[in-house]
């Protein structure tokens, strides 16, 4: 069952309460318990989803990550041999277009 189909019972719930004309002090504390209780589980449920997308964004980049590693690993493999000079890698990292392997080189 979909979280929502609760809320309004939750909200008959609470109209009921507010109807009584005589509330008593275990009466209110069953109904803030309710309430507490339902506002927990609809916050959770919200930590849920927006863990979900988290989720959902991580994989989708890791499915890029992966795909763009198969095409260099293609790449890599068209070479008989790698250039050990740094001319001849430059060349080669070219062909890659692989940004932190630039950095890598220019910083050795």
């Amino acid at each position: 069952m979909k979280l929502q189909t609760f809320e309004s019972r939750v909200q008959t719930v609470q109209r009921t309460y507010a109807s009584i004309p005589q509330k008593t002090a275990s009466l209110q504390a069953k109904m803030d318990k309710v309430v507490d209780k339902w506002e927990s589980i609809w916050n959770m449920s919200h930590i849920y989803i927006e863990r979900m997308k988290c989720v959902e964004i991580v994989l989708s980049s890791i499915e890029e990550t992966r795909t763009y590693v198969s095409q260099v690993e293609m790449k890599l493999s068209s070479y008989d041999t790698l250039p050990i000079d740094d001319e001849g890698l430059r060349r080669v990292n070219k062909f890659l277009s692989f940004k932190p392997f630039t950095l890598l080189l220019i910083s050795t």
